[in-house]
C-alpha cells in the first residue's frame, strides 16, 4: 500500500527504526498536544508508532495552512529546521492519541555521520524531501484541484476516513466547499 509521505515508499528507512526505538525515548502525546510548535528550535525527530502528527503553518493574515501529515511507520520533524539549527515555521501536532519514540537530533546527526551507510541513507534522504517538495511546487501551479485531491486519495485512499474534510482542503490550498463540490461531482460521475 503506498504511504500518504513517498518518502517512505521510496526509501528504506527500515534501518532508522531500531535507532529510534531502542536509544530514543517513548512518548505518548494527547490528542492536540505539540510535538513542536512555530518559533521553536527542533531537539528531537520522532518515529511514529501510532497516530498521527498534523504540520501547520500561519499566514501573514493569520489564517492556519495544513502543509503535512506524518501516519504510523513514518518520521516526523521540521526538516528544514533540523538542518539549518533554525527555528521552526510549523507547527506539528498529534491529530488523536499518537505514540511515537523520541530520538535527540544529535543522535541522529552522529548517526548520518557513522559511517558510510548513515551518509548515504542521510543524503538519500534529503534527496527524497527535496523531490517530494519539488514536486508539491510543481502540482500547486500545474494541477487542479481535482487533480490534487484525485491523487491524494489515489496515492492515500483511507486518508478520508483520518482526516476531516476542513483540513483535507486545506492541506490541498482549496476550500471545504471546493472539495465538496469535486466529490459531488466524482460521485455523480460514477453513478452514470
Amino acid at each position: 500500500m503506498n504511504r500518504f509521505n513517498r518518502y517512505a515508499d521510496r526509501l528504506d528507512v527500515s534501518l532508522l527504526k531500531p535507532l529510534f526505538t531502542e536509544r530514543g525515548e517513548r512518548r505518548v502525546y494527547g490528542r492536540g498536544e505539540p510535538f513542536l510548535t512555530a518559533g521553536s528550535v527542533p531537539r528531537f525527530v520522532a518515529f511514529v508508532e501510532s497516530g498521527v502528527f498534523r504540520y501547520t503553518c500561519l499566514d501573514g493574515r493569520g489564517n492556519e495552512h495544513v502543509v503535512g501529515y506524518a501516519f504510523p511507520d513514518e518520521y516526523v520533524c521540521d526538516y528544514r529546521s533540523f538542518i539549518c539549527g533554525t527555528a521552526a515555521v510549523v507547527d506539528i501536532r498529534a491529530v488523536a492519541e499518537s505514540v511515537s519514540y523520541l530520538l535527540p537530533c544529535t543522535e541522529l546527526e552522529r548517526y548520518w555521520e557513522s559511517g558510510i551507510e548513515g551518509q548515504r541513507l542521510g543524503r538519500r534522504v534529503a534527496e527524497e524531501l527535496f523531490a517530494i517538495t519539488y514536486d508539491r511546487l510543481l502540482d500547486f501551479y500545474c494541477k487542479t484541484p481535482e487533480e490534487h485531491y484525485l491523487n491524494l486519495i489515489d496515492r492515500y485512499p483511507g486518508l478520508v476516513d483520518v482526516i476531516p474534510l476542513k483540513e483535507l482542503a486545506s492541506f490541498i490550498g482549496v476550500t471545504p466547499e471546493t472539495v465538496s463540490h469535486i466529490r459531488r461531482k466524482l460521485s455523480s460521475k460514477r453513478k452514470s
